[in-house]
């Protein structure tokens, strides 16, 4: 299975560092910050100074770009150093960012619900949350009413990478190698609403 992929190159947002505590979330998902992680330390329960707690956004919601970086311990092999193979597990903190206005970043096309699903992304669509979950939500093309949402970006760009190859009998279909979208999104307004 493949896990989130995120480019945060023009993103002028301070870096949080979050905690969740019962679920693995991908990177190029999205949170709401929450109140500072509590610890035990001997009797007393003290507040974290620097990590916080996370939530899934509500659609009025200021959200956070989940964009750790992607690296395992594990190098036996080199595929474990794939981008796509790494995912943020339950209880332990990852890295994100405050997202501000005509800040861009680019999240694989997976990681964002589809309008339906005969409908691919495409350039133009307005990107939100669906406050069900922490991924990000296709809303089509029209323009959606910014004093109902916290969150609104537009996709600018959808961009392939990767390649198929063709090869002798004995696979599925003759082929291997991989050919994925980074769909990159500009934001249009981040705020709680």
């Amino acid at each position: 299975m493949a896990y989130g992929v995120v480019e945060t190159t023009k993103i002028s947002g301070r870096c949080f560092s979050f905690y969740n505590a019962t679920n693995d979330i991908e990177n190029g998902f999205v949170v709401k910050k929450g109140a500072p992680k509590q610890t035990t330390v001997g009797a007393e329960t003290v507040d974290e100074r620097e990590i916080y707690t996370v939530s899934v956004p509500a659609v009025t919601d200021k959200v956070y770009l989940v964009a750790n970086p992607a690296w395992s311990y594990d190098d036996s092999r080199a595929e474990n150093q794939n981008e796509d193979k790494f995912i943020n597990k339950a209880g332990v903190p990852f890295r994100g960012y405050a997202l501000f206005t005509d800040d861009k970043f680019g999240v694989s096309d997976y990681t964002i619900t589809p309008v339906d699903a005969s409908t691919a992304i495409a350039v133009g669509d307005y990107i939100g949350v669906d406050g069900t979950t922490m991924k990000l939500t296709d809303l089509g093309t029209s323009a959606p009413d910014l004093t109902a949402r916290g969150f609104v970006g537009i996709v600018r760009e959808v961009e392939s990478y990767g390649v198929e190859l063709l090869v002798g009998a004995g696979l599925p279909n003759g082929l291997i190698g991989n050919v994925g979208k980074k769909v990159v999104i500009e934001v249009i307004q981040n705020e709680d609403v």
